[in-house]
């Protein structure tokens, strides 16, 4: 019928929910309270929620990586242009991305556009390759990425697993000769204990380097170093 193909067609619009502008938050609570005898509709709704929770996150995801490839195009150059490196492999066209000072007008609107990259028709590898030769001289030795576990399901759960897990590995068949098994992260706990009470040993070469400045600039590294062992 007329009404069922309307029905189907509301179905697939993937927009549908953003143009009528559903308060996800609240059209979940009230569907709780409408079937709450409901066990089925209640799974669901439980499963909907954690569908909406992983891809809040993917669009956090997504803003933020919108937000290293703004400023990455834009490192070292003043308003209203991006670094040479990337000019050849940025295209800006009308009606998609029209030029370079669309991305220092309207930033936020760019990182927060899920189609940015394929806009601008940067592809991945050629921006990665650009980008290494940009931050060549960027002295960050390490990466730290922070991940919302919650996007794997309820917290609770999530923790609770992983705690089982963990106490999984540490309750192992130990190797000969020891007598536990350290998970990811608490060797370094210990250790940084063992430093809060018994300092923390710097080695020779260091201590040379170290004093040997403080010397040049005229600072009393004892100030900073209590013992210098000979």
């Amino acid at each position: 019928s007329e009404l069922t193909e309307k029905f189907n067609e509301l179905i697939r619009d993937k927009d549908f929910a953003s143009r009528v502008g559903i308060d996800f938050k609240a059209f979940n609570a009230a569907a709780k309270k409408t079937y709450a005898g409901d066990k089925d509709m209640l799974a669901t709704i439980f499963e909907f929620e954690k569908t909406l929770a992983r891809a809040e996150a993917d669009r956090k995801t997504s803003v933020e990586a919108n937000r290293f490839v703004l400023e990455t195009l834009k490192k070292g150059i003043p308003g209203g242009g991006i670094h040479p490196d990337f000019e050849k492999i940025v295209k800006f066209e009308a009606g998609k991305v029209p030029g370079a000072a669309e991305l220092w007008t309207n930033a936020e609107g760019w990182a927060a556009d899920p189609d940015f990259l394929e806009k601008l028709g940067l592809r991945p590898a050629a921006f990665a390759a650009a980008a290494r030769k940009v931050h060549k001289d960027d002295r960050s030795c390490a990466t730290f990425i922070a991940v919302d576990y919650g996007m794997f399901g309820e917290k609770k759960e999530v923790e609770a697993a992983l705690s089982a897990f963990l106490a999984k590995l540490r309750d192992s068949e130990k190797a000969d000769g020891e007598t536990r098994i350290y998970t990811h992260g608490e060797k370094e706990i210990l250790h940084s204990r063992e430093c809060e009470t018994g300092g923390i040993y710097i080695q020779d070469q260091a201590i040379e380097e170290i004093t040997g400045i403080c010397e040049k600039l005229g600072i009393d590294h004892s100030v900073y170093i209590e013992e210098v062992l000979p």
